[in-house]
């Protein structure tokens, strides 16, 4: 039987733009900044450019910190 290769990380940064309580526990909504990501797979055989993809995973969210954003340049 082959490797197993570990699972990679993804680090996405993104803005909170609602908080709220649903029953007793504190959620927020984050919106993401776009973000590309190399995939390899063999289900790209069909792919074509331009297209659009849906990628399902799952996201477990071990650590979570606040990041300070440098302004942009002007």
């Amino acid at each position: 039987m082959g490797k197993t290769k570990p699972p990679k990380n993804v680090s996405l940064i993104g803005e909170i733009v609602e908080l709220r309580d649903r029953k007793g526990k504190r959620t927020a909504k984050i919106l993401l900044k776009a973000v590309c990501i190399d995939v390899a797979d063999h289900s790209l055989d069909d792919v074509r450019l331009g297209d659009t993809v849906l990628i399902e995973t799952r996201i477990s969210i071990p650590t979570f910190e606040r990041v300070r954003m440098d302004p942009p340049e002007p």
